[in-house]
């Protein structure tokens, strides 16, 4: 009695360390996963194409929604839209204040609104809250963005 007493008792610490050490890969991966949208979102200042290419995966699935342009579908519409959009705005800044990070296996989404700030060519500012939802899937150590979404917010009444 007392030996099966002990493979219970093991079995049941055996089983707490793995859920702890479940935990602590989860909560690294969504930390990994909101540095990597963070890097995102700085990219956007430096309007550097090359550099933000690297935090995306580069082959036909991958998708952006951008308010002002058809779907871009597919790596080289993708970074066509990019370079559209930091055309259009030769100064910008991006913040997500607060991000919300899911992940699953090795795919994670973050949504939230952020603050856009973007000064047009003839000096005008525009300045405006959008919904945010960007997909990453995980290749190797890095997470890679797979899709970005943005939309302005509703008119409010």
């Amino acid at each position: 009695m007392h030996r099966i007493q002990c493979l219970i008792a093991a079995a049941a610490i055996a089983g707490s360390m793995t859920a702890t050490v479940a935990k602590a890969d989860e909560a690294a991966d969504v930390e990994a996963v909101r540095q990597a949208n963070a890097t995102f979102l700085g990219m956007a200042g430096t309007r550097n194409i090359d550099a933000m290419s690297e935090l995306w995966r580069q082959d036909d699935d991958v998708r952006a929604i951008h308010p002002f342009r058809p779907i871009d579908e597919g790596w080289d519409e993708v970074r066509a839209g990019f370079a559209a959009l930091y055309e259009l705005f030769p100064e910008m800044t991006v913040v997500m204040p607060e991000p919300h990070v899911q992940v699953v296996g090795d795919i994670a989404w973050v949504t939230g609104l952020e603050d856009f700030e973007g000064t047009l060519a003839d000096g005008n500012v525009v300045e405006v809250t959008l919904r945010t939802g960007r997909i990453f899937e995980r290749d190797g150590d890095r997470w890679l963005l797979v899709h970005h979404q943005v939309s302005p917010p509703p008119n409010e009444e």
